[in-house]
């Protein structure tokens, strides 16, 4: 008895491996059908009715703000050097959303034009609160949530997700209460900095006119991008 059980789990594993997890064909021919196409929870249906556990997933396609000129996004947002501390992802209807809770450790400029909607649509999590007065919050599309049991992994391909402990230099439009920050740039507003303290961008080959001044007019360098925000003020 025992040998014939040994003998078909090596032939189920066998089936496995050669022909891969067993789908319920007539499973997926309902959900295709599905009015709930393309949520997350489809998603997970259609994972299971697979034989999966995981998805993978591109996020939504975003519609970033690019400011014209590097003076234009000064004048804009608040250009400042922050590090993410923690992360939360959240499940939308169809697609997947990370907050981060950063710590300001430089301000280097402040927007000169009022912003009119800089508050927030959405409340930031309660679970990310409460902050400390250098802090702020800010997301971004994609993340890695479950489902139904089903992992779905969502990613923003043109704006990687930020490393928890490395430092950044972040154009956002913050609220009045310095709350939360709205990354309306998106990749062409963040950088990261190297222990040589340059600037590499997130995304390699994104043009962005904020990023071609940065290199062109500082070569990257916080240091030399510092001193002439200084000396501006000075004037």
């Amino acid at each position: 008895m025992l040998k014939i059980l040994a003998a078909g789990g090596i032939l189920a594993i066998a089936t496995l491996l050669l022909f891969g997890p067993v789908q319920n064909t007539s499973k997926l021919e309902q959900l295709e059908k599905s009015p709930d196409r393309g949520k997350l929870t489809w998603r997970s249906q259609i994972a299971k009715a697979k034989g999966q556990q995981r998805v993978l997933m591109r996020a939504s396609i975003v519609d970033y703000s690019v400011p014209r000129s590097f003076d234009d996004a000064l004048a804009n947002f608040h250009l400042i050097i922050a590090e993410p501390l923690d992360s939360r992802s959240y499940a939308t209807a169809y697609d997947i959303r990370t907050w981060y809770k950063f710590r300001i450790l430089e301000k280097l400029s402040a927007p000169t034009v009022p912003c009119t909607n800089c508050l927030s649509s959405t409340d930031p999590p309660p679970d990310l609160l409460p902050l400390e007065a250098n802090e702020f919050l800010g997301a971004k599309v994609g993340g890695e949530v479950d489902v139904d049991g089903v992992r779905i992994i969502s990613q923003d391909p043109t704006f990687p997700n930020f490393e928890i402990g490395r430092r950044y230099l972040l154009l956002v439009a913050l609220d009045s209460k310095t709350m939360v920050g709205a990354l309306r740039t998106g990749p062409g507003g963040a950088f990261a900095l190297n222990s040589d303290e340059r600037l590499e961008p997130l995304t390699v080959g994104l043009r962005h006119p904020f990023g071609e001044e940065l290199s062109q007019q500082f070569g990257n360098s916080v240091a030399k991008l510092r001193l002439s925000l200084q000396q501006q003020k000075q004037r």
